[in-house]
């Protein structure tokens, strides 16, 4: 495995032509989790800033094209649906958040074709969600049929919308916890705002680990780099996320998230703040060795096991029921 986090490391990294020279075995294998990742139109854009599509077997040039042309199609629609919800939302007077994905996507990422969308997720006030919901149905927007039962009373959104292929999420909560984070308030958004409000990093960081964290750490390459390109960015103060993950009981997820970032793409948290939220998982969760693991086996396994996936939920899971009483007990840098 160790071998393979140094391949992954050069191909993100260093040059995506390296995935040429690695062992045949090797490379297919991380063929398919980038595939999986959704992360070869920034492979691809990189590949032509770095090395020249010379560089690539014809194959593999045509594969990573033509991700990118459908990234940019499919971003194209989600940023102007992104504009129609603003306007939405502006003109009701609802104060409306970008939640991770289309925050990096537009904010922080160079271009938004290169962190492809699944669906655009935004954060409105809890008692204005509905509001918003009816809003954007007014614009043909209507609800995705659901194909397992949900309960959608228990997640942190509104039942998803959808039009054209375009999928748009209303939050009441940043994350999938019942309760509020300690963000999670939306301020008012200034009058005649030019654009929605964003996250500061460190919630951001957070909120990437929190999702991170609810796939079991399986199929969660993509977010890993967000995770990368937010330190690199937006250059997080390390001790307001220590701070916030154990106001907000999210130690453990921040730890093995942050974790798996330093041991894979290379150091990007202050060691002190990384060893104290170690601690703080540790205090909360007694397997965190095993737990992190898995995380380092699942991250890169495609198709993952789902056995492992579904063991590393329910540590997490365990470790939110104990819930001891953090904060007295974690240094903070």
């Amino acid at each position: 495995m160790p071998a393979l986090h140094h391949a992954l490391r050069q191909v993100l990294l260093e040059s995506p032509a390296s995935l040429e020279a690695l062992p045949q075995e090797t490379a297919c294998r991380l063929a398919r989790v980038l595939e999986a990742s959704s992360l070869e139109p920034m492979l691809y854009e990189r590949l032509l800033a770095r090395d020249g599509t010379g560089a690539l077997s014809p194959a593999r040039i045509v594969a990573w094209r033509t991700s990118r042309l459908l990234a940019e199609a499919r971003a194209t629609a989600y940023l102007e649906a992104l504009g129609e919800a603003h306007e939405l939302a502006r003109g009701r007077g609802i104060p409306l958040r970008l939640l991770p994905a289309a925050q990096l996507a537009f904010h922080v990422y160079p271009a938004p074709e290169l962190r492809p969308l699944a669906s655009l997720e935004v954060q409105v006030p809890p008692h204005r969600a509905r509001e918003m919901q009816g809003a954007l149905k007014s614009r043909r927007f209507f609800e995705a049929e659901d194909l397992v039962e949900v309960d959608h009373a228990s997640q942190p959104h509104l039942r998803p919308l959808e039009r054209d292929g375009v999928v748009v999420k209303v939050y009441r909560r940043s994350t999938l916890q019942l309760e509020k984070a300690p963000w999670d308030e939306v301020p008012a958004a200034p009058e005649g705002s030019a654009g929605p409000l964003l996250l500061d990093p460190e919630p951001l960081v957070l909120c990437t680990a929190c999702a991170m964290a609810a796939r079991g750490f399986s199929h969660s390459l993509l977010l890993l780099h967000d995770l990368h390109v937010a330190a690199a960015a937006l250059v997080p103060d390390w001790a307001r996320v220590l701070r916030l993950a154990v106001d907000a009981d999210v130690a453990c997820e921040a730890f093995i998230a942050l974790d798996l970032l330093e041991s894979m793409l290379g150091p990007a948290v202050e060691p002190r703040v990384l060893r104290d939220l170690e601690e703080a998982a540790a205090a909360r969760l007694r397997r965190v060795g095993l737990l992190r693991k898995l995380a380092r086996r699942t991250l890169l396994e495609y198709p993952a096991r789902p056995r492992h996936a579904h063991l590393a939920a329910r540590l997490l899971e365990d470790s939110r029921a104990r819930r001891p009483a953090l904060a007295a007990s974690v240094r903070f840098a």
